[in-house]
């Protein structure tokens, strides 16, 4: 059930990814020709961009964390026992989703402050918390399912 959860996650993951980047450079394009053949800058396309990449970072940091190929301790891990490491793997997805409620927590005075601030634009930096479960999700996965 929560390898299934966890692959449907993915494949809505990299729809998002697709999509964001497509927008993203669709917008680049747009207020390039706007901007250089119209003389004419939009700051809500502007605005847009960040956020765009901010979701792309995000959205592909989760699937890192799905794949194990996030920031980890490989050193360590290369020279430990085969027994060790399973240990060592669920450790690490324990300290990760520590961290991850931790950050999600955190992520609802932003995302308020950010809302109040941009308006409409500000709804953008939704994809903090969204992350962080979603993170959390994956490191408890790793603790349930810890990769060799």
């Amino acid at each position: 059930m929560l390898r299934r959860c966890d692959g449907i996650l993915e494949t809505v993951e990299k729809v998002i990814v697709v999509a964001a980047f497509s927008v993203l450079i669709l917008l680049t394009g747009v207020g390039f020709l706007a901007r250089y053949f119209f003389g004419y800058t939009s700051m809500d396309l502007l605005s847009l961009q960040p956020a765009l990449l901010m979701w792309l970072s995000l959205v592909g940091g989760s699937i890192a964390i799905r794949q194990g190929k996030h920031i980890r301790l490989e050193l360590l891990l290369r020279f430990m026992p085969d027994h060790l490491k399973t240990a060592a793997h669920r450790a690490g997805g324990v300290f990760g989703c520590a961290v991850m409620v931790v950050l999600l927590y955190l992520s609802k005075d932003f995302v308020e402050s950010s809302i109040a601030l941009s308006g409409w634009s500000g709804y953008l930096t939704l994809i903090l918390p969204v992350f962080f479960v979603v993170a959390t999700f994956r490191f408890l996965m790793q603790i349930v399912y810890p990769h060799p």
